[in-house]
């Protein structure tokens, strides 16, 4: 019998900012496991029987044995008052896009929900067509925060932007403060293959290059249809 060992996604993961490729990595998932799953016990008394907590749920557990996580590089306080929110990073450089509510309010109510577009340092590329689910590492985040990140598919051949949005409940005034390193997403294959994440600090101009945009709308797909052209015209094959 013959065994076929499954290749790789090698994915490059590309910042120009050295603090960031010093101190905040994108890492593999299981080294994020939260510190409060850690802290519980296996089981408890349940009256007369042993019960198992949450430290034995295999689906939470199954989740951090996949994909990897983007952590947050450096703190983030977000301040929402009278249905109003602001943000300070504490790297001061850090930018954010927000994005018009005619282009989501039929998702949610732009009077009790506020949107934020982080702009990552982190690109990250790969020559697999491979999709990847982009989601929130729920159990990593404080509920009380009453904030999401929206799920979604994401595909590092084509596009290699990692910006994390946010959508912010601004029912009442508080004050949310994450902290640098806090998971923020959890990026996960749609694949049985293992990944191998490769990291490298490049120069600005380089990283400009990578994030080149040169279309108002429908970046993705145009330029998906460009590479995919570029391909076939370098297959010997393809006529």
């Amino acid at each position: 019998m013959f065994f076929i060992r499954q290749k790789k996604i090698i994915l490059d993961c590309f910042t120009c900012d050295k603090s960031v490729f010093d101190y905040a990595q994108i890492d593999y998932a299981n080294n994020f496991y939260p510190k409060w799953l850690k802290s519980i016990d296996k089981n408890y008394e349940d009256g007369l029987k042993i019960t198992s907590t949450i430290k034995k749920c295999e689906g939470l557990l199954q989740t951090y044995q996949h994909g990897f996580i983007i952590p947050l590089w450096c703190d983030l306080a977000i301040n929402v008052e009278n249905k109003n929110y602001n943000w300070q990073f504490a790297d001061f450089k850090t930018e954010v896009e927000v994005h018009s509510s005619k282009q989501w309010d039929n998702f949610a109510d732009p009077t009790k929900q506020g949107h934020m577009k982080i702009i990552s340092p982190w690109q990250i590329k790969t020559k697999d067509e491979i999709y990847f689910n982009y989601t929130a590492p729920y159990w990593n985040l404080n509920l009380d925060d009453n904030f999401s990140i929206p799920s979604g598919i994401v595909n590092y051949k084509y596009q290699y932007g990692t910006n994390i949005n946010l959508f912010i409940n601004l029912s009442k005034n508080r004050k949310i403060n994450l902290e640098f390193g806090t998971p923020i997403a959890h990026v996960i294959p749609l694949s049985e293959k293992n990944i191998e994440l490769k990291h490298h600090l490049i120069s600005y101009f380089e990283w400009q290059s990578i994030s080149a945009k040169f279309k108002f709308n429908n970046q993705y797909n145009t330029k998906k249809r460009l590479d995919q052209n570029k391909e076939k015209l370098k297959c010997p094959f393809h006529k």
